[in-house]
């Protein structure tokens, strides 16, 4: 996969229980799309009060979800994700095959098996991510059986296949001989996708950003990409990472021009500490680079250059790389050959220890041999 998905956000807590339940929860989801994830968490502790339904579980096991895939290499949220995952399967296992609602509870059921095939497969346990991810795909096919009007379930089903049918060639190698690997579906997955976008009742907009994020992954579906983060970015105007999405989806269009008026437009009023904000700067200098704006482009590197050598960012390994990769072609378009050759070695070696997109693994490659050049 293409580096722009790993900013996909998992944060789609769901509900179909009391009127009140629901009420409370598309609160916290609204929070949640804002970009208020403080407010969320007050919400999820309200939910974690409510008594006979796991919903305050769900809720707080997605919400977990989106901070990992934001930061796989963040391992702050594994015991609590663990701890959520154990509550709801109990859950699951007292009230699957019941009397009360079936379908919702293969629901519930199935994101959690879904979490944990993620957990797992973070960790390099693919025997467990892959039984799980069987289990919480014939869980959520089961919920779609029984509701078929739960088009929501159609957006975990369409995410969990398009992802099944683009694992790692060394896992799709030996996927018909293990069992425990999940089945992609292509003719599902992007319809399912579509289907929750136009007939779901809560999660049109999560399953968008979804969306607009795997089209991110075909230069031939990039406009429709491009149309979904405007609207996103529109709609929820205080939430970065649409902004952000949107920012690189012009900059890999090369709409140059407006790539750099748009991150101006959302620099202008965010938070200069936020790694949204500097990585923002990022694509908008490399936007500058190709667009012939050296000396712009040199004067934005050196005003976040101290944020992203700060061991206080936090910042994932793959954002790093991107810096990393931004300087050393810097320092190839001024003539310091030395400089961007370390800067080219540094990428290798992060690459290393954790995860880093080919893209930028390639380009670090490709200027160890030669100097990099500011045009096709």
């Amino acid at each position: 996969m293409k580096f722009h998905v790993f900013w996909l956000l998992w944060f789609v807590p769901f509900s179909y229980g009391l009127t009140s339940e629901i009420s409370l929860e598309l609160k916290g989801i609204d929070f949640q799309l804002a970009g208020d994830y403080q407010a969320a968490k007050r919400v999820e502790q309200q939910l974690l009060l409510i008594k006979g339904s796991p919903i305050g579980h769900v809720f707080a096991l997605n919400s977990i979800t989106t901070q990992m895939t934001w930061n796989e290499a963040n391992k702050a949220y594994q015991e609590d994700l663990r701890y959520h995952a154990t509550e709801i399967l109990k859950w699951c296992k007292a009230n699957l095959n019941g009397k009360g609602d079936q379908a919702l509870a293969h629901f519930y059921c199935g994101q959690t098996h879904f979490a944990l095939s993620y957990y797992f497969g973070l960790n390099g346990n693919f025997y467990k991510a892959g039984k799980h991810g069987v289990v919480g795909i014939d869980q959520m096919e089961t919920a779609l059986k029984l509701d078929p009007k739960l088009h929501d379930a159609k957006f975990h089903l369409g995410l969990a296949y398009y992802v099944a049918d683009n694992l790692p060639p060394f896992i799709k190698a030996v996927s018909s001989l293990l069992w425990f690997i999940p089945t992609g579906n292509s003719e599902k997955s992007i319809p399912y996708l579509k289907e929750s976008i136009m007939k779901g009742e809560r999660y049109k907009d999560v399953a968008r950003y979804t969306l607009g994020s795997l089209f991110l992954e075909n230069e031939l579906t990039y406009p429709e990409a491009e149309d979904h983060f405007r609207y996103l970015s529109d709609k929820f105007s205080k939430n970065p990472r649409f902004h952000l999405q949107l920012i690189f989806v012009l900059l890999i269009q090369e709409k140059f021009e407006e790539s750099i008026f748009t991150a101006k437009g959302f620099l202008k009023d965010a938070n200069s500490n936020s790694a949204e904000y500097n990585l923002a700067k990022v694509s908008m200098i490399r936007a500058q680079l190709r667009n012939r704006e050296l000396v712009e482009a040199q004067k934005n590197f050196l005003q976040i250059a101290p944020y992203f050598s700060s061991e206080n960012s936090n910042l994932p390994g793959w954002s790093i790389a991107w810096f990393k990769l931004t300087s050393a072609q810097l320092n190839d378009l001024t003539n310091r050959r030395n400089l961007a050759i370390s800067d080219y070695k540094e990428i290798i070696a992060i690459s290393k220890n954790t995860y880093v997109f080919d893209e930028i693994k390639l380009a670090a490659k490709s200027g160890l041999k030669e100097p990099y050049k500011n045009h096709p």
